[in-house]
């Protein structure tokens, strides 16, 4: 009997959970010449960005003095409030690094606080902003996020480079589910040769 399990076993054990490589966002399809508003949440690339009130957020145009990546685009909440970051689907994320300025990208240096809510419990921390215009770079490393939130408050923050990595939320990819049942097929043909009446 426990030869016939070992082809069920082994497929189950060889289940990968679903992987994905790093991904950076860029809202490059939010540049534009002209500075302009967008509804929330906004979502690229699976992760999903939200405010905590109904004003969505603020794109600066790429010629614009107020926009920390000049030629590109960033996003900004249009008023003061949380800015959450989550997926669009529902699993954990894990956030390596992205890039912040000032609102208005003035060099306006302060601390920003941020929260997060993750499969290991949950935290607070800060980041400060420095006194030069243009983006710096935060990395935190977070791993199994369920959501991660900045407090926008004074002097605001405008964000890019968005580096990040989609959990799994245990969702097997179809080649491991593949490979599971085709071990299940195996162990049952090898219970149907047992099951057969020997032949005379």
């Amino acid at each position: 009997m426990r030869g016939l399990l070992l082809p069920l076993a082994a497929a189950w054990l060889a289940l990968p959970m679903a992987a994905h490589a790093a991904e950076i966002i860029t809202f490059a399809p939010l540049a534009s010449a002209a500075s302009h508003s967008v509804a929330g949440p906004y979502v690229e690339k699976g992760l999903k960005f939200a405010m905590s009130n109904p004003f969505g957020f603020f794109v600066w145009g790429t010629g614009s003095a107020g926009n920390a990546q000049p030629g590109g685009a960033t996003l900004a909440p249009s008023s003061y409030g949380n800015l959450t970051i989550s997926t669009a689907g529902g699993t954990t994320f894990d956030l390596v690094r992205f890039d912040v300025a000032d609102v208005m990208n003035f060099g306006s240096g302060g601390p920003i606080v941020y929260s997060y809510e993750s499969l290991g419990g949950s935290g607070t921390g800060l980041f400060n902003l420095d006194i030069t215009p243009g983006l710096q770079t935060v990395s935190l490393n977070l791993t199994d996020l369920k959501r991660f939130t900045i407090f926008a408050d004074p002097p605001g923050v405008q964000i890019d480079n968005v580096t990040f990595t989609l959990g799994t939320s245990g969702v097997p990819e179809p080649a491991s589910w593949a490979l599971l049942i085709g071990g299940a097929a195996m162990a049952g043909a090898a219970l149907r040769r047992l099951a057969r009446p020997a032949t005379a």
